[in-house]
């Protein structure tokens, strides 16, 4: 009896990593495709080029790429809990800060930020479900 309770919990337990896991990474992606709906704001207001908007997104786009081999390989070492958090709150703080922005160079360095944190979500987190999910 007390070892099906203790499957019962543990079902539980890996759903509620899962569902969370997929809630919080959710807003990570809102975190970095924003930009998306404020191109055509940057345009009109700074009068931006489309080369300028496209430097300033590949300033995410490269460092989140390059930045999935580090937080996947601290992963391992420090764990999935810690780096999805911390890289969850650094994400929303690097958007308030790009709030700010006026220049190009002063938008693309903390979204060049934003990918190196963003980075810190899907490989950690995927390790952090696979522990719980098991084959």
């Amino acid at each position: 009896m007390k070892n099906r309770s203790y499957k019962n919990k543990f079902r539980r337990w890996q759903w509620r990593v899962l569902l969370g896991f997929g809630l919080l990474y959710f807003f990570y992606y809102a975190g970095r495709q924003n930009i998306a709906l404020a191109i055509p704001l940057l345009k009109k207001e700074f009068g931006w080029t489309e080369a300028q908007l496209g430097f300033i997104s590949a300033c995410l786009f490269w460092t989140y790429g390059f930045s999935h081999l580090l937080w996947g390989r601290l992963s391992d070492k420090i764990g999935g809990r810690l780096l999805v958090t911390t890289g969850g709150l650094l994400s929303l703080g690097v958007n308030w800060l790009c709030s700010f922005a006026r220049t190009v160079g002063g938008l693309a360095f903390p979204w060049a930020i934003n990918g190196f944190v963003q980075a810190m979500g899907w490989s950690p987190g995927t390790r952090l479900v696979a522990n719980w999910w098991p084959s």
